[in-house]
């Protein structure tokens, strides 16, 4: 009877051990499956992270290339208006927008008609903007970025320009340097030989000009020499070349016109001259120009015929006066 009970008690304390231990094992098991169940989690949301990472690199490469496209392109020219043109093109074609224009930031009208609006920095005094109309909402920070890559190349080819023009304009009287009006002088030339057109030469001097430095000062001097240098230019059209040739005398030359023609302009400046009050500082002076006359192909075969004869005549308009136009005759010699 004793071993019986003892029996059952030992048996008993085997199944309550077996099943502690079953217990146990189980719940090490299940603490194993949810460690793995977090594992996955994790892996599954770091997957996602890599897919989103992923598709931000690609998006910033997308960006960084179009950049890289956009910058290569717009550099290709230093001319501000072929800028602006590849550059919308560009933005037409990346981005699929109606249209982009560059104009005053003030424009009212191109507002009102372009809701999207990009101020470019170009400069102190330059209010220019950038309107578009067309644009998804999604492309404005690439449009931004793309805006600022053009504000910089087009400030290059705004440099570029001024260069150019310091190299080709006279500081004083902003019109041609003698050394680059020769260059569009032969340029006209043989523009005008080619085609058998007229082409007229003008030497144009300022009547005592010494006198008026020496009277009133080289700054006075310096004033009369740049208002005659505007009337001039007022007085002639687009296509006509006028530089200082040196000093107080001017070259003006005169595309597709015959004789009759350049005395006509010649009186029409000389006129223009003499009437108008020129004020320098305390100063108030008239001055007159003595004009010399030749045109092609009558009165010379090439540019330093043109201009040395046209200067003859400079000569006998000084020595029968002063306040003239003389044209070129044969018989005219200096000295």
């Amino acid at each position: 009877m004793l071993l019986l009970v003892f029996l059952l008690v030992l048996s008993s304390l085997i199944i309550i051990r077996a099943r502690i231990r079953f217990r146990s094992y189980f719940l090490e098991e299940q603490n194993k499956y949810r460690d793995l169940q977090y594992y996955d989690e994790t892996l599954r949301r770091n997957f996602k992270d890599l897919n989103f990472k992923e598709e931000l690199l690609g998006s910033e490469y997308e960006n960084i290339t179009t950049l890289y496209e956009v910058t290569k392109d717009i550099s290709k020219t230093l001319n501000m208006d072929e800028v602006f043109h590849t550059f919308r093109g560009i933005l037409k074609n990346s981005m699929d927008i109606d249209d982009c224009v560059l104009t005053s930031s003030f424009d009212k009208k191109t507002k009102g008609d372009y809701p999207f609006t990009f101020p470019l920095d170009l400069g102190k005094n330059d209010t220019r903007a950038l309107f578009v109309k067309g644009m998804r909402v999604e492309d404005k920070d690439k449009f931004i970025i793309l805006a600022n890559q053009f504000a910089l190349v087009f400030k290059r080819a705004q440099l570029y320009r001024t260069i150019q023009e310091l190299s080709i304009t006279d500081s004083l009287t902003q019109i041609l340097v003698k050394r680059y009006c020769m260059v569009r002088f032969n340029e006209e030339f043989l523009r005008s030989e080619r085609k058998k057109l007229n082409l007229s030469c003008l030497m144009l001097d300022v009547d005592n000009f010494k006198d008026y430095n020496d009277r009133f000062g080289h700054l006075v001097g310096d004033v009369i020499l740049a208002e005659v240098a505007r009337m001039i230019s007022d007085s002639i059209r687009e296509i006509d070349l006028l530089g200082r040739f040196g000093g107080e005398e001017f070259l003006l030359i005169l595309p597709e016109t015959d004789k009759q023609e350049a005395l006509f302009v010649a009186e029409r400046i000389r006129k223009t001259v003499v009437e108008r009050v020129i004020k320098a500082y305390d100063e108030v002076l008239r001055v007159t120009l003595s004009i010399g006359v030749t045109t092609f192909p009558q009165d010379g075969q090439d540019t330093n015929e043109l201009i040395d004869r046209a200067d003859r005549a400079l000569y006998q308009a000084k020595h029968v006066g002063k306040n003239r136009v003389c044209l070129y005759s044969p018989r005219q010699s200096k000295g």
